[in-house]
């Protein structure tokens, strides 16, 4: 919808390649990268795509490396958010999650509400069961181009039952975890 309505912003180009790879539509993808970097050449988040789905995807490497070079020549800090988040993926990939969780934070102590990141990080929640950081992630989440709806619609629902369960919740605390639950 963004690409209809700002064809040219370059950001809603990458959330739509992002989205159009986790459907594997591979190389809509990479052409939409491709076009985020017509409009903004130095786009961290457009080389950070290609390159990834030239790891993934078995792509050009050498033209990833070539674009990472480039961005780290003309924007150090962006070209280290990118290695750093490409660490993270692969530290979570081999569920290696404190670490995962600890490289994140490099990268939200430099920048709190990059949207990347805030997406890795829920998913890490997710995928540890950690509802309480969850939950208290989604605001910040919801506040840059978050994931796919029903992504995000799962993780919620998910987490505030799992935290609605404890049986520990005295009723005060319950009624504190409702008033958290987003409202539509």
């Amino acid at each position: 919808e963004l690409v209809r309505t700002f064809p040219g912003m370059s950001s809603a180009r990458v959330e739509l390649a992002g989205e159009l790879a986790q459907l594997g539509r591979v190389e809509e993808a990479r052409a939409a990268y491709v076009e985020a970097l017509g409009t903004l050449p130095e786009h961290p988040d457009a080389l950070y795509g290609l390159a990834r789905l030239a790891r993934d995807y078995g792509g050009d490497l050498g033209e990833a490396e070539v674009m990472a070079s480039a961005l780290l020549e003309r924007r150090p800090e962006s070209a280290e958010v990118a290695v750093l988040l490409a660490q993270a993926e692969m530290q979570m990939d081999d569920q290696a999650f404190d670490q995962a969780l600890a490289t994140l934070d490099r990268i939200r102590e430099h920048n709190p509400k990059h949207g990347q990141a805030l997406r890795l990080l829920a998913a890490l929640y997710w995928r540890r069961q950690d509802w309480r950081a969850l939950v208290d992630l989604l605001p910040a989440l919801r506040a840059v181009p978050p994931p796919p709806p029903e992504k995000l619609n799962r993780w919620t629902i998910e987490a505030f039952v799992a935290l609605l369960a404890d049986p520990a919740l005295d009723q005060a605390a319950i009624a504190a975890l409702w008033d958290d639950v987003p409202k539509a």
